[in-house]
């Protein structure tokens, strides 16, 4: 491959590498996304854990099953 085919294709490559970041950027940033990272961000701050029921009609884990 002669090197100005190495160059321009090297360029291309740092090109989409960058229009991707750039995406990636866009996505995360975007005001429709804010409603969704401030969920997971509040996740860890949660009482119950991952799995377990929250709704106060459910019964307690050590309650005898009948």
């Amino acid at each position: 491959m002669s090197s100005e085919l190495t160059g321009w294709l090297s360029g291309i490559g740092t090109l989409l590498a960058m229009l991707g970041f750039l995406a990636v950027v866009v996505w995360a940033y975007s005001s429709k996304r804010k409603a969704d990272f401030d969920a997971a961000a509040r996740l860890a701050l949660d009482d119950a854990p991952v799995g377990e029921a929250t709704d106060s009609r459910a019964a307690p884990s050590d309650a005898p099953r009948t």
